[in-house]
């Protein structure tokens, strides 16, 4: 029933060689709002030449390690006296020149470490209950409280700069990532990406509204990639001359998607979760990186495990280079770990 379906749709598909994840990508054509023409967006259906996934085992590198605690290096951890999950850090980000921030929240700071590992900095917070955190090109540090005080605060050289709330339109805020100097908030109702801070500043709650791209994307070439989460564990992608191409996965295991990104050369980052358990059981689970090369079709996978100790609302960060880092936690403590996926990402 399922194939008949979608049998007209298929232009091609990817097969993976472990994980029993299968990608269905098609391709159409649509008109991206002020981005291109309408003659640009009048491009036939195009089929993709797809070759089979690579399968490798990722090689971890090891960049940040510290145990539980509240000292400096350490990380809050809140265990609950009754029932109730865990609380860890709940979001980390990578800057320009390979500093990781972690968002300790328990703590009421950001931890700062270089691409070496040694801690450089901590940044006192304000928001209790932050769960995201981005940094633009320039550095400033954005700490976003999505749900519970709904505001965005930005810090500078370790200090707070500025605060906002965030505009009634976000109404399902999703994810927050910077594009050079831009930050943007996608909301999970609209599939949008709002504008909220520009060149060191937070837009006014009515500001935040006016500026949109039709999803998340990433510079390519000085044009856009946009890419919005479709239904089926799939994205689809819109690039600047009009072309929509959806990935969406079947799999003979439960695969739920955790969250996809892009780098600079367009290729699309897709992180499932996969449960082999019944009932489901998140610490017997895994992650699975899939990177898709949407020009040429190549694909890329690596397995990895999940380390959701404690419940993070971003557990992966992959930079417009193409760097993967993943947050791990245990009953130890918490690590970052950087992840190579040879010829593929991550190098």
């Amino acid at each position: 029933m399922l194939r008949q379906t979608l049998w007209w749709r298929i232009s091609a598909m990817l097969i993976t060689a472990v994980s029993g994840i299968l990608l269905v990508i098609t391709a159409t054509s649509y008109a991206l709002e002020q981005l291109v023409t309408p003659e640009q967006s009048q491009i036939e259906k195009i089929e993709l030449n797809v070759v089979d996934s690579e399968q490798y085992t990722g090689k971890e590198n090891i960049l940040v390690r510290g145990t539980w605690g509240n000292k400096p290096g350490e990380f809050g951890l809140i265990v609950p006296s009754g029932e109730g999950a865990l609380e860890g850090p709940m979001s980390f980000a990578a800057g320009g020149t390979g500093e990781i921030y972690i968002l300790d929240q328990v703590n009421s700071r950001i931890q700062v470490f270089g691409p070496d590992g040694n801690l450089r900095d901590v940044i006192p917070i304000e928001q209790r209950t932050a769960e995201a955190v981005a940094v633009d090109a320039a550095g400033d540090v954005y700490v976003c409280d999505l749900w519970v005080q709904r505001e965005i605060a930005l810090y500078r050289d370790g200090k707070l700069l500025q605060k906002e709330n965030l505009s009634p339109s976000l109404s399902a805020p999703r994810e927050v990532f910077a594009v050079g100097k831009d930050i943007f908030i996608e909301d999970d109702l609209t599939g949008r990406a709002y504008l909220v801070a520009s060149e060191g500043r937070i837009l006014s709650p009515s500001e935040q509204g006016k500026e949109s791209r039709p999803g998340r994307f990433a510079k390519e070439n000085a044009h856009y990639l946009c890419v919005s989460q479709e239904e089926n564990q799939g994205v689809s992608i819109l690039d600047n001359t009009g072309k929509k191409r959806a990935i969406s996965i079947q799999s003979n295991e439960p695969a739920f998607l955790d969250s996809f990104w892009l780098d600079a050369d367009g290729n699309v980052y897709l992180i499932y979760q996969m449960l082999k358990e019944s009932p489901p059981d998140v610490l017997k689970s895994r992650f699975s990186v899939v990177k898709v090369n949407i020009s040429s079709g190549k694909a890329f996978q690596i397995d990895v495990p999940t380390g959701l100790f404690t419940p993070s609302r971003r557990p992966f960060v992959i930079t417009e280079e193409g760097s993967i880092y993943q947050m791990q936690t245990s009953n130890e403590g918490l690590k970052v770990v950087r992840w190579t996926m040879p010829g593929g990402g991550g190098e």
